[in-house]
């Protein structure tokens, strides 16, 4: 500092501002935000310039800036881009035993990866729960550019079948992978950008997300680096993108991550969305942190290109305060292990109570937490916390003992207090055959083994569109509807008692009644929402409760004539409410003319009364003309003859 002219300067550089693409760059966004108060102009100095690096530090802050220029080589050309051991090619280099790869992938792969070769490792994947393959997929010629060539990474998981594929990207001359596709949203740890779509892999219909065949292009990348002190080091952040797909994404939008010297990852909790926060003793001001610490497989890697391979042991950890420079650890609280579902073994018991909550909500918002003492990401241990963040839901594990002397592991719920989930075939057989082709629910039971059935209610139902050679009853559900969730309240679950007779469910509020109703018709159990119908009107609808009753607005097409039946049901017991409220999104008079031609076709349990036929009839005004079609004219004499004689 040169207090005579008023000039800083650092390693002869002097201070300058932040180039304002640096502030405005994507992963600064959080630095600026935090560290830096949201400041427009911040002051730095340079430290080294390089042919393809500019080194900054920022002054008065104990952060580094590093922007370095895109990756011109072509690794298409250069040996050891694609990992060295990668050398069997698929399919044709399969063992016996890896066939399972073929069944999944083999059908798959001309659609989602055309003209693409991928290799397998030499170690034997025939009783592996999951396969790791590589190759590389040509990029769209581009006059000025050599880069021809972007390497994918395909995760092939073997029950149920799931396809995931990767983009390696240079990111400040590290190569690291970012997800791009997912065959099955529901069991990956990562929700894809972009409108999700109905696809087939290895027999199962899932929904798909992302586009598989996507290519990358050499772009600039920025490295923030900080010493907040001699303990901790030097720390590089991590980017959440490049994260996406590897943990679960509930951890990966809570945590801002940063990668150690020794190469262990950092995940400090951001403040601003400490929130809704469902973690078993943990208050709103508590703070957690989140280690993961990379075991690396023997080996060493000489390439350049990030080829050497980890396991990553996940735990989060308890601490007294919220400062990231701190290190003081609550131990007033256990320190929990994550269970990695995704590649748990096909029938572990990990695997069976991850498919069970699926149903609930996609993998990548459940956490099954361990509160073993775990050193070894192979290592057995217990299951002891189930946490599922977006619908506010939350078990644990107690070990029971009955009446008999038998032991028993169950798995309480912290939301609905003494109601645990069964784990009995009867019960859920029973639950089947109440809810029909409805799948996404759980079974509850008490101490006196009566059922209950718990619905995600922060799952947008739709019904999955198809030609109009017939009709589909397969439910879609999408549950990254940020409005839908928010409409919701805190409440995001919907607890349907089994009546004692085993024979119907009680709905205890209209919300609840109106999305049971919704979900019969997606499915086409006509009988049960006629049966519903009356119990779903209200003068006042809340956010929560209109937003279920607008969804029938997206089964107009269902032509079926117990589906004309129920909407015309609904139009008559809501025609005293007004206009404002309950409005319902059809043509009476057009569901009345398709009622009247296919009256023989609609089940009797279907049937209106002459009471309502009448008032509906007197609803019915054509959207063009002054009279009625001979149909209904007909069909109103002979209903009123009908109502005379009956009132004889």
């Amino acid at each position: 500092v040169n207090v005579q002219i008023s000039e800083f300067t650092l390693q002869n550089h002097k201070m300058m501002l932040l180039d304002p693409t640096i502030m405005k760059h994507k992963d600064f966004q959080h630095t600026r935000e935090t560290v830096l108060a949201d400041a427009t102009d911040v002051a730095c100095a340079e430290v080294v310039h390089t042919t393809n690096r500019y080194h900054w530090r920022l002054v008065g802050q104990r952060y580094d800036v590093m922007s370095w220029a895109p990756d011109k080589r072509n690794y298409h050309d250069i040996k050891g881009a694609l990992n060295r051991d990668y050398t069997r090619k698929f399919p044709t280099s399969l063992r016996p035993g890896e066939t399972w790869i073929a069944e999944v992938l083999l059908e798959k792969l001309p659609l989602i990866l055309p003209e693409v070769t991928l290799f397998m490792s030499a170690n034997d994947m025939s009783n592996m729960p999951y396969a790791h393959l590589m190759g590389w997929i040509q990029n769209p010629s581009k006059g000025d550019s050599n880069f021809t060539h972007t390497l994918k990474e395909v995760m092939v998981s073997h029950n149920p079948p799931v396809i995931t594929v990767f983009n390696v990207k240079e990111y400040g001359r590290r190569h690291l992978r970012t997800l791009e596709y997912t065959s099955n949203m529901s069991l990956c740890l990562h929700e894809v950008s972009g409108e999700p779509y109905p696809d087939r892999v290895g027999g199962v219909l899932a929904m798909s997300g992302g586009i598989p065949m996507t290519t990358v292009t050499p772009e600039p990348s920025l490295i923030i680096t900080r010493a907040l002190n001699s303990e901790m080091g030097t720390q590089t952040h991590i980017p959440s993108r490049f994260l996406a797909g590897l943990i679960p994404a509930c951890l990966v939008e809570k945590y801002i991550f940063w990668q150690s010297e020794d190469d262990n990852i950092i995940g400090y909790e951001i403040s601003n969305k400490i929130e809704n926060v469902s973690e078993i003793g943990v208050d709103s001001e508590s703070s957690t942190r989140l280690k993961i610490t990379l075991a690396k497989h023997k080996g060493s890697d000489n390439s350049g290109f990030c080829n050497t391979i980890a396991d990553g042991l996940v735990q989060r950890i308890a601490m007294v305060d919220s400062e990231e420079e701190s290190e003081n650890v609550d131990k007033n609280r256990p320190t929990l292990t994550l269970l990695n579902i995704a590649t748990a073994p096909a029938g572990s018991l990990l695997k069976q109570i991850g498919m069970l909550l699926s149903r609930l909500d996609n993998l990548s918002q459940v956490l099954v937490w361990s509160e073993s003492e775990v050193v070894d990401a192979q290592q057995p241990c217990s299951i002891d916390i189930i946490e599922l963040p977006r619908v506010n839901l939350s078990f644990r594990a107690k070990r029971v003992e009955k009446i008999d002397g038998s032991v028993e592991h169950r798995l309480y719920s912290n939301d609905n207090d003494g109601l645990y989930i069964s784990t009995s075939t009867n019960a859920r057989d029973l639950v089947e055959k109440l809810l029909g082709s409805i799948d996404h629910f759980i079974v509850l039971q008490n101490e006196d083994n009566d059922l209950f059935v718990l619905i995600p209610g922060c799952a947008l139902p739709r019904r999955l569109h198809v030609d109009g050679s017939h009709l589909s009853v397969q439910v879609l559900l999408d549950r990254r509807n940020q409005e839908w969730i928010n409409n919701m309240g805190e409440i995001r679950c919907y607890l349907y008692p089994v009546h004692s007779s085993k024979s119907f469910l009680i709905t205890p509020s209209l919300a609840s009644s109106m999305y049971l109703m919704v979900m019969y018709f997606i499915t086409g159990a006509y009988q049960e929402v006629y049966k519903m119908v009356e119990s779903c009107v209200s003068e006042d609808l809340t956010s929560e409760e209109l937003q279920i009753f607008n969804q029938l607005e997206f089964l107009g097409n269902d032509n079926h004539p117990d589906a004309h039946a129920c909407r015309l049901k609904l139009s008559a017991v809501t025609v005293g409410l007004g206009e404002s409220a309950m409005k319902c999104p059809w043509s009476v008079y057009e569901e009345m003319l398709e009622y009247v031609k296919k009256y023989d076709y609609v089940s009797s349990a279907c049937r209106l009364t002459t009471e309502e036929e009448l008032l509906l009839l007197k609803m019915s005004t054509p959207s063009f003309g002054y009279r009625l079609p001979t149909e209904l004219v007909n069909r109103n004499s002979y209903v009123s003859a009908v109502n005379n004689i009956s009132s004889l």
